[in-house]
């Protein structure tokens, strides 16, 4: 994602990572939804969205900005639709996921 926004020339899109799920940094995720009060908030991940940990975070989240001041009250998914498998087997279909996963986290 990093070296997406660059190719792109974004310098109006923060990239924050939560490296811990569990517990949940509820006081850090926090602390940095306040530095982006304005901002409209994507989750995003590589893994499949019925295979990551978008539905353990997905409510965390949305608690999180309602417990302060945040524009957003919302947060949008950005990443691979629900798959049975972990990995399509075929290369272009990854490459086509992985590309389409990247314009939807860098609008």
């Amino acid at each position: 994602m990093l070296a997406e926004r660059e190719k792109l020339g974004k310098k109006d899109l923060a990239i924050v990572r939560v490296e811990q799920l569990s517990p949940f940094p509820f006081a850090s995720v926090i602390k940095q939804l306040n530095l982006y009060k304005n901002a409209e908030i994507t989750w995003s991940q590589e893994e499949h969205k019925n295979a990551g940990p978008w539905s353990f975070i997905e409510p965390r989240l949305r608690s999180s900005l309602k417990s302060i001041s945040h524009k957003s009250r919302e947060v949008s998914y950005a990443g691979r639709d629900f798959s049975a498998s972990t990995a399509t087997g075929y290369s272009a279909q990854h490459a086509h996921e992985l590309k389409t996963l990247l314009a939807e986290a860098m609008k």
